[in-house]
């Protein structure tokens, strides 16, 4: 387990990412920033994955800095949010959404070369969260979370266990 202090940062961290950690027993990831690439961990996280399943974890964070997402995550909620009067632009971002979270999924398979441990933060994550059904953190920080109301989460799980069937 990474046992730091809280605040600090982590240097073992794909692609020399900083990590931040915010105390609280939610379970969640993301990378915050545009520019500079911050991956931001609760403890909760921290303390529900196992070594394997964390180091999934920030390597699929790292795949989004590495792919810039969230800057163009940025240009399709602006395209959304001024573009309101057509419904097409909530359904791209919805589908690039769902799209991101796969390829970033693949890149942490591909760094780790262990795709049931991506399966199983994804499900641990998704499980912890739900749980806690008073904090609705989906619409603050999705991350390495999927909505449980789309297929999403089952299409993932079903990519990820395919790629460990076809070794």
């Amino acid at each position: 387990r990474l046992a730091k202090p809280l605040g600090t940062e982590f240097n073992s961290v794909p692609n020399g990412l900083k990590v931040k950690i915010i105390d609280t027993p939610l379970v969640f990831s993301f990378v915050w920033g545009y520019l500079s690439g911050i991956i931001v961990i609760s403890t909760g996280a921290l303390k529900s994955l196992s070594p394997d399943e964390l180091k999934c974890v920030l390597a699929h964070e790292a795949s989004h800095y590495r792919r810039k997402d969230n800057f163009l995550k940025g240009l399709i909620i602006l395209c959304r949010n001024t573009l309101i009067v057509f419904p097409h632009v909530h359904l791209l971002f919805r589908w690039w959404q769902e799209e991101i979270e796969l390829i970033g999924d693949e890149a942490a398979v591909l760094r780790t070369g262990k795709p049931m441990d991506v399966a199983s933060a994804i499900l641990k994550m998704q499980m912890t969260t739900s749980t806690n059904s008073s904090w609705n953190v989906e619409k603050f920080a999705t991350g390495f979370i999927t909505s449980v109301k789309t297929n999403s989460l089952t299409r993932r799980v079903e990519r990820l266990v395919a790629i460990y069937d076809s070794r």
